[in-house]
């Protein structure tokens, strides 16, 4: 083979730099083209902060009261499993990962779907298996469901929002101080005193919105109870708007009187039966004293039923920016209209507890009251008798058949407002 020259590599080699080199013109094209295509390519490109990340995982949750976790498996879990298998998109399951996996618990029962990874519609495959899965919770044993879906697992961004309220301003505490000066005044004003012991007032603040009627049973157990330890004696009933209390004589300094207040709230009231918009209580020896008092136990100014509707505004005014995808609200506390009643005051009337339920069943009702014509105008009737506040439930009236006579709900049972019992959820701000 014979030996060739760098002058002959030079002539015959051919090769990519070459050809840029000796054609310059296309390298300039070429660059000019790489550039107005990154260009457009950045300016095309999608620009969100939080770039939506599709996740092929969901979840579905049936809770069974008091089922055991065998009977949970049978009777609930393997028939979501086999709901979910319905669709095509499933995961195959494989050793290193799973298309169904499902866990029983007692009384609980957990299924993770998986969907393939080339699913070209995910919230189409998910609402699919969410509408199978609605198809099967009236096939459930009685008891158990409904079935929960969850399947937004893809949410990359989340702006969390407290809304507490402050505490109450000066104007509310000087309406009430000067409502409670009265009421003690008042309940003084005949009263005689035996040293050792002193006059003593102790007042229960709690929201306007509350009747003092509703935790007039509360009260009553609490004046017993103080008599019997000797820290309330001659006691008083005193009450008013917003607030209830007792006044007497005791011998008990402040210190030992709320030792047993606290004793009181801990051992023979419940948790869930105090209010969670009322104050605390307050220990009163002096009337004049009761606005410094108060100022020191003010609770907040703004109850729940106020933070939720604040909330709610909040919430449907974030909803509509375009940013926004979802929005959710937590610790919100239901409101709820309860009536408390004796059995023997019901038995007195010949009415069981079921009656009273039945009875608002049959009232607060949404029916059709048909079309009035006149003329070319045609009149929508709706029925009336819909509850709109807790007074229209206590107008009532009730046909009783030991007193001969119908008589109002309002003379049976104690009616008023409050919030679900017990609480949800509840986050205290300090």
């Amino acid at each position: 083979m014979a030996h060739k020259s760098d002058q002959e590599r030079i002539e015959q080699t051919r090769n990519v730099p070459r050809f840029f080199v000796e054609h310059p013109q296309v390298s300039w094209v070429l660059l000019v083209g790489v550039l107005i295509w990154g260009w457009f390519g950045y300016h095309s490109m999608p620009q969100r902060k939080d770039p939506n990340i599709p996740v092929r995982v969901a979840v579905a949750s049936c809770a069974w009261p008091g089922a055991t976790s065998q009977q949970v498996e049978q009777l609930v879990t393997r028939p979501m499993e086999d709901t979910v298998a319905q669709n095509k998109t499933i995961h195959a399951g494989t050793p290193a990962d799973y298309g169904i996996r499902s866990i029983s618990l007692p009384g609980y029962s957990y299924v993770y779907i998986q969907l393939i990874d080339d699913v070209d519609d995910l919230k189409r495959q998910f609402s699919d298996i969410n509408l199978k899965l609605n198809a099967l919770s009236g096939q459930l044993p009685q008891g158990a469901g409904p079935i929960t879906f969850q399947s937004d697992f893809g949410d990359t961004a989340a702006l969390m929002l407290t809304v507490a309220s402050p505490k109450a301003d000066s104007v509310e505490i000087d309406l009430r101080s000067q409502s409670i000066q009265a009421a003690v005044r008042s309940a003084r004003a005949d009263k005689k005193t035996v040293p050792p012991e002193k006059s003593v007032s102790i007042i229960y603040p709690f929201p306007e919105s509350i009747s003092p009627r509703a935790i007039a049973g509360a009260a009553a157990l609490f004046a017993r109870r103080a008599a019997q330890v000797g820290v309330l004696r001659n006691s008083t009933q005193i009450q008013g708007t917003g607030f209830i209390g007792f006044d007497g004589t005791s011998t008990q300094d402040d210190a030992a009187i709320q030792d047993f207040i606290l004793q009181f709230f801990t051992n023979q009231i419940q948790r869930s039966e105090l209010h969670p918009d009322a104050w605390s209580p307050v220990i009163l020896r002096d009337a004049a004293e009761t606005r410094e008092k108060l100022s020191k136990v003010a609770g907040d100014k703004y109850s729940y039923a106020e933070l939720d509707d604040f909330s709610d505004l909040i919430a449907r005014t974030v909803q509509g920016a375009p940013e926004t995808s979802k929005v959710e609200r937590s610790g919100v506390q239901q409101q709820t209209i309860y009536l408390e009643f004796s059995q023997d005051r019901l038995a007195a009337y010949g009415l069981q507890p079921a009656d009273l339920g039945k009875l608002i069943q049959a009232h607060n009702i949404i029916a059709p009251g048909g079309v009035f014509e006149t003329g070319q105008r045609e009149i929508t009737l709706t029925p009336s008798g819909q509850f709109e506040n807790p007074k229209a439930i206590g107008d009532s009236v009730v046909t009783t058949t030991a007193a001969g006579a119908p008589v109002y709900l309002r003379d049976l049972v104690d009616i008023s407002r409050g919030y679900q019992s017990p609480a949800n959820y509840l986050n205290y701000h300090t």
